[in-house]
């Protein structure tokens, strides 16, 4: 919208556009148009009680939206986390096992840009973005590789500039090991960040304490919020 607005066209008649302008406009319909008719019907498939396991079937299936997309569109419509992972786990058929699967809640002022990252094992399902904007929340998912001994390992790089125009790196851990090996999860230390973390079967009230990570269980669910606040629901 701020892209139309800044051509200054004294009308919104299409006979009166010119030809470049009238381009330009066409072109962003092509390329937006997908992402943003998906969002809408998210956000309506939210407000109207639609299962999230429902919506992200129809998205995959009938809008041929990728996988990462598609659930992303249900992040942003507002689904739970709980019915989030649920959604991903059927209509992709993935079986949780040893996955790091991670919610990040950004209710800082500063929008976070991811500089680097690293998989020690495993593969995104769903990859981390590359910005989360101020109170924006965003989930990845780092499963664990198949056939292997290993489970899912790795960590993302954010930086952000704050309002004394100094930048900031905060690099996020996650590990979610097999055999006797224990859990872990860190972040940088000094940042403004925090986690919560649980393992095993998800539950909305099944977070620990802050800071604290489960030795044992898997899959493992990790929630990284700014400041101290409540866990997800």
């Amino acid at each position: 919208m701020k892209a139309y607005d800044a051509l200054g066209l004294s009308s919104n008649d299409p006979n009166t556009i010119p030809d470049a302008n009238a381009t330009m406009i066409v072109n962003s319909v092509s390329i937006y148009a997908s992402a943003f008719f998906s969002q809408i019907v998210a956000n309506l498939a939210k407000s109207t009680g639609i299962d999230a396991t429902q919506l992200l079937s129809m998205l995959a299936q009938k809008f041929l939206e990728p996988a990462a997309a598609a659930a992303n569109f249900l992040t942003q419509a507002g689904y739970s986390f709980s019915s989030w992972i649920s959604s991903v786990e059927t209509v992709l058929g993935i079986n949780l096992d040893f996955s790091c699967i991670i919610e990040f809640v950004n209710s800082g002022p500063y929008t976070l840009t991811l500089t680097n990252s690293a998989i020690i094992y495993g593969g995104y399902l769903i990859p981390p973005p590359p910005t989360i904007g101020p109170e924006q929340t965003i989930r990845f998912w780092l499963k664990d590789p198949k056939p292997s001994i290993h489970g899912a390992q790795g960590w993302v790089s954010y930086t952000y500039t704050d309002s004394n125009n100094q930048i900031h790196a905060v690099t996020f851990n996650y590990d979610c090991p097999t055999g006797f090996f224990s859990n872990t999860v860190s972040i940088t230390p000094g940042s403004p960040f925090n986690f919560y973390a649980q393992s095993g079967n998800y539950s909305p009230g099944g977070w620990g304490r802050l800071n604290s990570v489960p030795g044992s269980g898997h899959p493992l669910y990790v929630a990284f919020i700014w400041g101290i606040n409540p866990p997800p629901a």
